[in-house]
Protein backbone atom coordinates (compact mmCIF):
# COMPACT_ATOMS: atom_id res chain seq x y z
CA UNK A 1 0.00 0.00 0.00
CA UNK A 2 1.38 3.24 -0.53
CA UNK A 3 0.90 6.69 0.94
CA UNK A 4 1.26 9.88 -0.68
CA UNK A 5 2.99 12.36 1.74
CA UNK A 6 3.86 15.58 0.42
CA UNK A 7 5.50 14.60 -2.70
CA UNK A 8 6.66 11.29 -1.34
CA UNK A 9 5.39 8.00 -1.14
CA UNK A 10 5.53 5.87 1.32
CA UNK A 11 5.18 2.01 1.45
CA UNK A 12 3.85 0.54 3.94
CA UNK A 13 4.48 -3.51 4.59
CA UNK A 14 0.93 -5.46 5.18
CA UNK A 15 1.69 -8.56 5.60
CA UNK A 16 -1.15 -11.62 6.77
CA UNK A 17 0.20 -14.59 7.97
CA UNK A 18 -1.61 -18.12 8.84
CA UNK A 19 -0.23 -20.21 11.90
CA UNK A 20 -1.80 -22.61 13.79
CA UNK A 21 -2.60 -21.19 17.53
CA UNK A 22 -0.74 -23.81 19.35
CA UNK A 23 0.53 -24.35 22.80
CA UNK A 24 -1.18 -23.05 25.80
CA UNK A 25 -5.20 -22.28 25.48
CA UNK A 26 -7.07 -19.74 27.40
CA UNK A 27 -8.44 -23.38 29.26
CA UNK A 28 -5.75 -24.17 30.71
CA UNK A 29 -4.96 -20.74 32.03
CA UNK A 30 -6.51 -21.34 35.55
CA UNK A 31 -7.83 -17.88 36.37
CA UNK A 32 -8.51 -15.08 34.23
CA UNK A 33 -11.02 -12.31 35.75
CA UNK A 34 -9.96 -12.92 39.17
CA UNK A 35 -9.05 -9.63 39.17
CA UNK A 36 -12.50 -8.50 38.43
CA UNK A 37 -14.16 -5.50 35.91
CA UNK A 38 -12.26 -2.30 35.44
CA UNK A 39 -13.28 0.84 34.54
CA UNK A 40 -10.72 3.62 34.64
CA UNK A 41 -11.95 7.31 33.34
CA UNK A 42 -8.53 9.39 35.24
CA UNK A 43 -5.39 10.18 33.68
CA UNK A 44 -1.71 8.33 33.84
CA UNK A 45 -3.59 5.15 35.12
CA UNK A 46 -0.60 2.36 35.00
CA UNK A 47 -2.08 -0.80 35.57
CA UNK A 48 1.09 -3.48 35.61
CA UNK A 49 3.93 -4.04 38.56
CA UNK A 50 7.51 -5.05 37.46
CA UNK A 51 10.46 -6.58 38.39
CA UNK A 52 13.55 -8.27 36.56
CA UNK A 53 15.15 -12.05 36.15
CA UNK A 54 18.16 -12.20 38.46
CA UNK A 55 19.42 -16.06 37.24
CA UNK A 56 19.31 -17.02 33.22
CA UNK A 57 15.99 -19.13 32.83
CA UNK A 58 16.56 -22.31 30.01
CA UNK A 59 13.61 -23.20 28.03
CA UNK A 60 11.57 -26.02 29.90
CA UNK A 61 11.89 -24.52 33.37
CA UNK A 62 9.16 -23.67 35.80
CA UNK A 63 10.88 -21.64 38.81
CA UNK A 64 12.86 -18.17 37.94
CA UNK A 65 14.25 -15.88 40.21
CA UNK A 66 13.80 -12.45 40.56
CA UNK A 67 14.64 -9.38 42.50
CA UNK A 68 10.85 -8.63 43.79
CA UNK A 69 8.75 -11.65 43.46
CA UNK A 70 5.60 -9.83 45.47
CA UNK A 71 5.17 -7.73 42.74
CA UNK A 72 3.11 -5.22 44.44
CA UNK A 73 5.52 -2.48 45.12
CA UNK A 74 3.64 0.28 44.18
CA UNK A 75 0.04 -1.48 45.23
CA UNK A 76 -1.70 -1.24 42.01
CA UNK A 77 -3.00 -4.68 42.81
CA UNK A 78 -5.13 -6.06 46.03
CA UNK A 79 -3.03 -8.37 47.25
CA UNK A 80 1.01 -9.35 46.47
CA UNK A 81 1.47 -12.13 44.06
CA UNK A 82 -0.01 -15.23 44.03
CA UNK A 83 -1.38 -19.05 42.49
CA UNK A 84 -3.69 -18.05 39.71
CA UNK A 85 -1.68 -14.34 39.06
CA UNK A 86 -0.40 -13.91 35.31
CA UNK A 87 3.16 -12.64 34.14
CA UNK A 88 4.96 -12.14 31.35
CA UNK A 89 8.01 -12.33 30.70
CA UNK A 90 10.49 -10.28 28.11
CA UNK A 91 13.96 -10.14 26.92
CA UNK A 92 14.47 -6.32 25.97
CA UNK A 93 18.45 -6.40 25.17
CA UNK A 94 21.38 -8.56 24.55
CA UNK A 95 21.64 -8.46 20.62
CA UNK A 96 25.20 -8.35 19.03
CA UNK A 97 25.86 -5.17 18.00
CA UNK A 98 28.60 -4.65 14.78
CA UNK A 99 30.43 -1.86 16.14
CA UNK A 100 33.17 -1.06 13.30
CA UNK A 101 34.62 2.83 13.34
CA UNK A 102 32.69 4.76 10.76
CA UNK A 103 29.86 1.58 9.86
CA UNK A 104 26.03 1.62 9.99
CA UNK A 105 25.71 -0.38 13.13
CA UNK A 106 23.44 -3.26 12.69
CA UNK A 107 22.97 -6.67 14.41
CA UNK A 108 25.13 -9.58 14.05
CA UNK A 109 22.40 -11.83 15.86
CA UNK A 110 19.52 -10.96 18.16
CA UNK A 111 20.47 -13.86 20.47
CA UNK A 112 17.24 -14.20 23.01
CA UNK A 113 16.39 -10.71 22.30
CA UNK A 114 12.63 -10.15 21.87
CA UNK A 115 11.75 -13.26 23.71
CA UNK A 116 8.81 -13.22 25.71
CA UNK A 117 5.66 -15.26 27.17
CA UNK A 118 2.77 -15.05 29.14
CA UNK A 119 2.66 -17.49 32.12
CA UNK A 120 0.77 -18.68 35.12
CA UNK A 121 1.48 -18.66 38.86
CA UNK A 122 1.34 -21.72 40.68
CA UNK A 123 2.92 -20.43 43.87
CA UNK A 124 5.26 -17.71 45.45
CA UNK A 125 7.63 -19.60 47.99
CA UNK A 126 9.96 -16.55 48.74
CA UNK A 127 10.55 -12.80 48.31
CA UNK A 128 13.00 -13.97 45.07
CA UNK A 129 11.30 -17.15 43.47
CA UNK A 130 8.06 -17.39 41.51
CA UNK A 131 7.08 -21.14 40.56
CA UNK A 132 5.10 -21.48 37.31
CA UNK A 133 2.80 -23.92 36.25
CA UNK A 134 4.14 -24.75 33.14
CA UNK A 135 7.34 -24.94 32.02
CA UNK A 136 9.08 -21.64 30.08
CA UNK A 137 8.77 -21.84 25.90
CA UNK A 138 11.54 -19.98 25.85
CA UNK A 139 15.37 -19.52 27.45
CA UNK A 140 16.34 -15.71 28.37
CA UNK A 141 19.88 -14.46 29.70
CA UNK A 142 19.16 -12.01 32.71
CA UNK A 143 22.18 -10.14 31.38
CA UNK A 144 19.50 -8.70 28.85
CA UNK A 145 17.66 -7.13 31.49
CA UNK A 146 15.12 -9.28 31.54
CA UNK A 147 11.64 -7.84 32.66
CA UNK A 148 8.90 -10.14 34.18
CA UNK A 149 5.61 -8.00 34.50
CA UNK A 150 2.52 -8.86 36.77
CA UNK A 151 0.30 -8.81 34.46
CA UNK A 152 -3.57 -7.80 35.41
CA UNK A 153 -6.48 -10.06 34.76
CA UNK A 154 -9.71 -8.71 34.16
CA UNK A 155 -12.93 -9.71 33.90
CA UNK A 156 -13.39 -7.03 31.54
CA UNK A 157 -12.10 -3.08 30.78
CA UNK A 158 -13.53 0.05 30.10
CA UNK A 159 -11.35 3.03 29.61
CA UNK A 160 -14.17 5.99 29.54
CA UNK A 161 -13.12 9.64 27.65
CA UNK A 162 -11.38 10.71 29.93
CA UNK A 163 -9.42 7.82 30.85
CA UNK A 164 -5.50 7.29 29.90
CA UNK A 165 -3.87 4.46 30.83
CA UNK A 166 0.31 4.60 30.51
CA UNK A 167 3.36 2.79 32.07
CA UNK A 168 6.86 4.30 32.97
CA UNK A 169 9.53 5.00 31.45
CA UNK A 170 11.82 2.48 30.58
CA UNK A 171 14.61 3.07 33.31
CA UNK A 172 17.66 0.41 31.83
CA UNK A 173 16.11 -2.37 34.03
CA UNK A 174 12.41 -2.05 33.79
CA UNK A 175 9.38 -0.16 32.25
CA UNK A 176 8.29 0.68 28.81
CA UNK A 177 6.18 -2.55 28.48
CA UNK A 178 1.94 -2.77 28.88
CA UNK A 179 0.13 -6.27 29.08
CA UNK A 180 -3.35 -6.80 30.07
CA UNK A 181 -5.44 -9.45 29.60
CA UNK A 182 -9.16 -9.17 29.76
CA UNK A 183 -11.76 -12.31 30.03
CA UNK A 184 -14.18 -10.70 28.49
CA UNK A 185 -15.37 -7.19 26.50
CA UNK A 186 -12.83 -4.51 26.39
CA UNK A 187 -13.95 -0.70 25.65
CA UNK A 188 -11.51 1.83 24.65
CA UNK A 189 -13.11 5.48 24.70
CA UNK A 190 -10.24 7.04 26.08
CA UNK A 191 -6.80 6.63 25.22
CA UNK A 192 -3.68 3.47 26.45
CA UNK A 193 -1.02 5.69 25.30
CA UNK A 194 3.52 4.63 25.83
CA UNK A 195 4.58 6.93 23.27
CA UNK A 196 8.62 7.97 23.75
CA UNK A 197 8.29 5.44 27.08
CA UNK A 198 11.19 3.28 24.97
CA UNK A 199 14.73 2.64 24.56
CA UNK A 200 16.49 6.08 23.82
CA UNK A 201 19.92 6.61 22.12
CA UNK A 202 22.82 5.81 23.95
CA UNK A 203 25.35 6.63 21.73
CA UNK A 204 29.26 6.82 23.33
CA UNK A 205 31.12 9.67 22.07
CA UNK A 206 33.11 12.69 24.02
CA UNK A 207 31.91 14.62 21.81
CA UNK A 208 31.31 16.11 18.09
CA UNK A 209 35.08 17.41 16.97
CA UNK A 210 37.18 14.12 18.64
CA UNK A 211 37.00 10.80 17.26
CA UNK A 212 39.01 8.81 19.34
CA UNK A 213 36.05 7.17 21.06
CA UNK A 214 34.04 5.01 18.19
CA UNK A 215 32.01 2.81 20.45
CA UNK A 216 27.81 2.37 20.30
CA UNK A 217 25.94 1.17 22.89
CA UNK A 218 23.53 -1.88 22.29
CA UNK A 219 20.82 0.43 24.09
CA UNK A 220 20.63 2.39 20.77
CA UNK A 221 19.95 -0.52 18.65
CA UNK A 222 17.21 -2.40 19.88
CA UNK A 223 13.59 -2.65 18.05
CA UNK A 224 12.08 -1.08 15.10
CA UNK A 225 15.78 1.33 14.19
CA UNK A 226 17.59 -2.24 14.44
CA UNK A 227 15.37 -5.08 13.04
CA UNK A 228 12.26 -3.50 11.35
CA UNK A 229 14.12 -0.51 9.40
CA UNK A 230 16.87 -2.54 7.70
CA UNK A 231 14.58 -5.74 6.54
CA UNK A 232 11.04 -5.60 7.56
CA UNK A 233 10.76 -9.51 6.31
CA UNK A 234 13.61 -10.45 8.75
CA UNK A 235 11.44 -9.54 11.84
CA UNK A 236 9.59 -12.50 13.02
CA UNK A 237 6.66 -10.91 14.33
CA UNK A 238 5.29 -14.05 16.15
CA UNK A 239 7.98 -14.95 18.17
CA UNK A 240 9.55 -11.66 19.56
CA UNK A 241 8.76 -8.31 20.52
CA UNK A 242 10.41 -5.40 20.46
CA UNK A 243 10.07 -1.36 21.99
CA UNK A 244 11.50 1.39 19.92
CA UNK A 245 14.96 2.67 19.77
CA UNK A 246 16.68 6.08 19.62
CA UNK A 247 16.76 6.02 15.86
CA UNK A 248 19.43 9.03 15.12
CA UNK A 249 22.43 7.01 16.54
CA UNK A 250 22.36 3.90 14.01
CA UNK A 251 23.27 5.37 11.08
CA UNK A 252 27.18 5.86 11.68
CA UNK A 253 29.53 4.18 14.51
CA UNK A 254 31.58 7.97 14.36
CA UNK A 255 32.87 10.84 16.15
CA UNK A 256 29.26 12.64 16.48
CA UNK A 257 26.93 12.44 19.34
CA UNK A 258 24.22 11.39 18.01
CA UNK A 259 20.95 11.68 20.55
CA UNK A 260 17.12 11.71 19.57
CA UNK A 261 13.48 10.78 20.40
CA UNK A 262 13.14 8.35 22.65
CA UNK A 263 11.29 4.67 21.19
CA UNK A 264 8.10 3.53 21.77
CA UNK A 265 6.74 1.43 23.99
CA UNK A 266 4.93 -1.74 23.94
CA UNK A 267 1.48 -2.64 24.25
CA UNK A 268 0.00 -6.40 24.40
CA UNK A 269 -3.83 -6.34 25.01
CA UNK A 270 -4.83 -10.22 25.65
CA UNK A 271 -9.08 -9.79 25.18
CA UNK A 272 -11.16 -13.15 24.87
CA UNK A 273 -14.39 -10.98 24.24
CA UNK A 274 -14.57 -8.42 21.37
CA UNK A 275 -12.32 -5.26 21.66
CA UNK A 276 -13.75 -2.04 20.03
CA UNK A 277 -14.47 1.92 21.07
CA UNK A 278 -13.51 5.40 20.13
CA UNK A 279 -10.55 5.88 21.83
CA UNK A 280 -6.95 5.14 20.54
CA UNK A 281 -3.94 3.20 21.66
CA UNK A 282 -0.40 4.85 20.54
CA UNK A 283 3.35 3.55 20.71
CA UNK A 284 4.70 6.38 18.42
CA UNK A 285 8.77 7.20 19.05
CA UNK A 286 9.12 10.76 20.62
CA UNK A 287 9.71 13.33 18.71
CA UNK A 288 13.34 15.64 18.15
CA UNK A 289 13.90 18.54 20.53
CA UNK A 290 12.83 21.85 18.94
CA UNK A 291 16.24 23.76 18.71
CA UNK A 292 16.08 27.04 18.02
CA UNK A 293 17.08 27.61 13.92
CA UNK A 294 20.40 28.72 13.00
CA UNK A 295 22.22 27.76 16.05
CA UNK A 296 25.15 25.45 16.65
CA UNK A 297 24.52 21.91 16.65
CA UNK A 298 23.84 21.18 20.65
CA UNK A 299 25.35 18.49 22.33
CA UNK A 300 22.86 16.52 23.80
CA UNK A 301 20.03 17.66 21.79
CA UNK A 302 17.40 15.53 20.26
CA UNK A 303 17.82 15.36 16.51
CA UNK A 304 15.46 12.66 14.93
CA UNK A 305 12.60 11.28 16.06
CA UNK A 306 12.70 8.15 17.84
CA UNK A 307 11.12 4.81 16.46
CA UNK A 308 8.03 3.22 16.68
CA UNK A 309 7.25 1.07 19.07
CA UNK A 310 5.12 -2.10 19.27
CA UNK A 311 1.09 -2.95 19.85
CA UNK A 312 -0.13 -6.52 19.63
CA UNK A 313 -3.95 -7.32 20.30
CA UNK A 314 -4.55 -11.16 20.83
CA UNK A 315 -8.46 -11.24 20.77
CA UNK A 316 -8.61 -15.52 19.93
CA UNK A 317 -11.13 -14.46 17.06
CA UNK A 318 -13.00 -12.09 18.47
CA UNK A 319 -13.78 -8.82 16.64
CA UNK A 320 -11.36 -6.14 16.74
CA UNK A 321 -13.36 -2.71 15.42
CA UNK A 322 -13.30 1.10 15.64
CA UNK A 323 -10.24 1.80 17.38
CA UNK A 324 -7.40 3.95 16.09
CA UNK A 325 -4.16 2.24 16.42
CA UNK A 326 -0.36 4.19 16.10
CA UNK A 327 2.94 2.85 15.86
CA UNK A 328 4.42 6.15 14.10
CA UNK A 329 7.97 7.28 14.23
CA UNK A 330 8.67 10.32 15.97
CA UNK A 331 9.40 13.62 13.54
CA UNK A 332 12.77 15.04 13.16
CA UNK A 333 14.20 18.02 13.95
CA UNK A 334 13.33 21.28 11.72
CA UNK A 335 16.32 23.64 11.24
CA UNK A 336 19.27 25.01 9.61
CA UNK A 337 22.43 24.27 12.07
CA UNK A 338 25.78 25.67 11.39
CA UNK A 339 28.70 23.96 12.26
CA UNK A 340 30.59 20.71 11.21
CA UNK A 341 28.40 18.36 12.83
CA UNK A 342 25.37 18.95 11.24
CA UNK A 343 23.68 15.22 10.25
CA UNK A 344 20.67 13.81 8.87
CA UNK A 345 17.46 15.10 10.77
CA UNK A 346 15.53 12.23 10.10
CA UNK A 347 12.18 11.05 11.34
CA UNK A 348 12.26 7.89 13.54
CA UNK A 349 11.00 4.19 11.48
CA UNK A 350 7.47 3.21 12.04
CA UNK A 351 6.79 0.26 14.97
CA UNK A 352 4.75 -2.79 14.32
CA UNK A 353 0.90 -3.33 14.72
CA UNK A 354 -0.36 -7.07 15.23
CA UNK A 355 -4.01 -8.08 15.78
CA UNK A 356 -6.39 -11.07 15.42
CA UNK A 357 -8.10 -9.27 13.00
CA UNK A 358 -9.16 -5.78 11.52
CA UNK A 359 -12.63 -4.68 11.69
CA UNK A 360 -12.81 -0.55 10.64
CA UNK A 361 -9.38 -0.09 12.72
CA UNK A 362 -7.00 2.67 11.33
CA UNK A 363 -4.10 1.48 11.72
CA UNK A 364 -0.95 3.73 11.57
CA UNK A 365 3.16 2.98 10.93
CA UNK A 366 4.44 5.54 9.03
CA UNK A 367 7.74 6.93 10.02
CA UNK A 368 8.36 10.30 11.23
CA UNK A 369 8.56 13.42 9.19
CA UNK A 370 11.74 14.50 7.59
CA UNK A 371 13.49 17.21 9.31
CA UNK A 372 14.83 20.29 6.88
CA UNK A 373 18.36 20.61 7.08
CA UNK A 374 21.02 22.83 5.12
CA UNK A 375 22.27 19.59 3.89
CA UNK A 376 21.18 17.13 1.14
CA UNK A 377 19.25 14.34 2.79
CA UNK A 378 20.37 11.13 2.35
CA UNK A 379 18.89 9.20 5.08
CA UNK A 380 14.53 8.04 4.71
CA UNK A 381 12.63 7.37 7.31
CA UNK A 382 10.80 3.90 6.37
CA UNK A 383 7.23 3.09 7.44
CA UNK A 384 6.70 -0.11 10.43
CA UNK A 385 4.66 -3.20 9.69
CA UNK A 386 1.03 -4.11 10.31
CA UNK A 387 0.05 -8.19 10.49
CA UNK A 388 -2.68 -10.16 11.21
CA UNK A 389 -3.34 -13.38 13.56
CA UNK A 390 -0.46 -13.19 16.18
CA UNK A 391 0.19 -16.48 17.80
CA UNK A 392 -1.24 -17.65 21.53
CA UNK A 393 0.72 -15.70 23.67
CA UNK A 394 0.84 -17.98 26.10
CA UNK A 395 3.29 -20.06 24.67
CA UNK A 396 5.07 -17.35 22.61
CA UNK A 397 4.07 -18.81 19.28
CA UNK A 398 6.06 -21.63 19.75
CA UNK A 399 5.21 -24.68 17.00
CA UNK A 400 4.78 -27.32 19.45
CA UNK A 401 5.08 -30.65 18.54
CA UNK A 402 1.93 -31.33 20.55
CA UNK A 403 -0.90 -29.31 21.02
CA UNK A 404 -2.33 -30.68 24.41
CA UNK A 405 -5.66 -29.53 25.46
CA UNK A 406 -6.13 -30.89 29.15
CA UNK A 407 -4.06 -32.24 31.91
CA UNK A 408 -5.46 -33.21 35.29
CA UNK A 409 -5.86 -36.06 37.98
CA UNK A 410 -7.82 -37.05 41.03
CA UNK A 411 -7.56 -39.39 43.95
CA UNK A 412 -8.66 -42.92 43.11
CA UNK A 413 -8.52 -45.43 46.74
CA UNK A 414 -5.47 -44.10 48.06
CA UNK A 415 -3.48 -43.34 44.33
CA UNK A 416 -3.74 -40.43 41.59
CA UNK A 417 -5.20 -41.16 38.05
CA UNK A 418 -3.48 -38.73 35.67
CA UNK A 419 -5.12 -37.88 32.73
CA UNK A 420 -4.44 -35.79 29.76
CA UNK A 421 -5.49 -35.73 26.05
CA UNK A 422 -4.03 -34.05 22.71
CA UNK A 423 -5.51 -32.39 19.91
CA UNK A 424 -2.59 -32.62 17.28
CA UNK A 425 0.37 -34.74 17.33
CA UNK A 426 3.81 -34.24 15.42
CA UNK A 427 6.50 -36.70 15.80
CA UNK A 428 5.46 -37.87 18.95
CA UNK A 429 7.53 -40.16 20.09
CA UNK A 430 6.21 -40.42 24.12
CA UNK A 431 5.10 -38.62 27.30
CA UNK A 432 7.11 -38.67 30.41
CA UNK A 433 5.52 -38.23 33.67
CA UNK A 434 7.65 -36.20 36.16
CA UNK A 435 6.96 -35.92 39.56
CA UNK A 436 8.07 -34.00 42.63
CA UNK A 437 7.03 -32.68 45.76
CA UNK A 438 8.28 -29.11 46.27
CA UNK A 439 7.41 -28.11 42.37
CA UNK A 440 11.33 -27.53 41.37
CA UNK A 441 12.86 -30.75 41.65
CA UNK A 442 11.71 -33.33 39.43
CA UNK A 443 11.97 -36.96 38.73
CA UNK A 444 11.25 -39.08 35.77
CA UNK A 445 8.08 -41.46 37.53
CA UNK A 446 6.70 -43.24 33.96
CA UNK A 447 6.49 -42.96 30.35
CA UNK A 448 4.06 -43.79 28.17
CA UNK A 449 3.95 -44.49 24.51
CA UNK A 450 2.75 -41.55 21.84
CA UNK A 451 0.89 -41.54 19.17
CA UNK A 452 3.52 -40.29 16.27
CA UNK A 453 1.62 -38.01 13.75
CA UNK A 454 -2.49 -37.28 14.55
CA UNK A 455 -5.13 -34.68 13.65
CA UNK A 456 -7.51 -37.20 16.27
CA UNK A 457 -7.84 -36.09 19.77
CA UNK A 458 -6.26 -39.05 21.79
CA UNK A 459 -6.48 -39.44 25.49
CA UNK A 460 -3.96 -40.62 27.55
CA UNK A 461 -4.05 -42.20 31.63
CA UNK A 462 -1.38 -42.69 33.79
CA UNK A 463 -1.53 -44.24 37.68
CA UNK A 464 0.48 -43.09 40.82
CA UNK A 465 -0.30 -46.38 43.32
CA UNK A 466 2.24 -44.45 45.65
CA UNK A 467 1.34 -40.62 45.68
CA UNK A 468 3.28 -38.71 48.84
CA UNK A 469 1.26 -37.57 51.60
CA UNK A 470 0.73 -33.53 51.13
CA UNK A 471 1.23 -31.78 47.85
CA UNK A 472 2.16 -33.75 44.45
CA UNK A 473 3.68 -31.95 41.86
CA UNK A 474 3.36 -33.73 37.97
CA UNK A 475 4.70 -32.33 35.70
CA UNK A 476 4.16 -33.80 31.61
CA UNK A 477 6.94 -33.98 29.49
CA UNK A 478 6.93 -34.69 25.37
CA UNK A 479 9.48 -36.29 23.86
CA UNK A 480 10.18 -36.40 19.53
CA UNK A 481 11.40 -39.00 18.00
CA UNK A 482 14.62 -36.73 16.80
CA UNK A 483 14.98 -37.05 20.66
CA UNK A 484 13.88 -33.09 21.18
CA UNK A 485 11.70 -32.50 24.30
CA UNK A 486 9.72 -29.86 26.02
CA UNK A 487 7.61 -29.44 28.87
CA UNK A 488 4.52 -28.95 28.36
CA UNK A 489 2.25 -28.34 32.27
CA UNK A 490 2.48 -28.99 35.76
CA UNK A 491 -0.39 -29.80 37.74
CA UNK A 492 -0.90 -30.01 41.88
CA UNK A 493 -3.21 -32.44 43.51
CA UNK A 494 -3.23 -32.61 47.68
CA UNK A 495 -3.45 -36.11 49.05
CA UNK A 496 -4.33 -36.76 52.41
CA UNK A 497 -3.38 -40.61 53.15
CA UNK A 498 -4.90 -42.05 56.09
CA UNK A 499 -3.85 -45.93 57.76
Amino acid sequence: MAISMGGFAIFTFIIFFTYNNVGITQTAIAAPGKDGAKTISSSNVILNEYTSLTIDASIGVNSISVGNACLNSNGRFPSNLSSGDLVMIIQMETAAINSAADTSPTPDFIDNTGNFEFAEVLNVPSASKIILKSGISKSYDCSGKVQVIRVPRFSSLKINSSGTVTVPDWDGTTGGVLAVEVNGETIIDGAIDVTGRGFTTSCQNKSCLQDDLKSISSNAFQNSSQFVNENPRSLNLYTRIFMGGGDDARYLNDAQIRNSGNGGGIVYLISYGKVSGSGIIEANGGNSDGIKRDTIYNKGSKLSGGCGGSVFIYSQGATVSNLRINAKGGNGISNNMQGLCENELIGGTGGTICITNNNSLKLDVRGGNFGISNLPQSVYSLPGIIALSPLNPYSSGGSLSVELLDFNGETKNGAIHLLWSTATEINNDFFTIEKSTDGLNFVGYGKIEGAGNTTVVQNYTYNDLKPSKGINYYRLKQTDFNGKYEYLKIITINIQITS
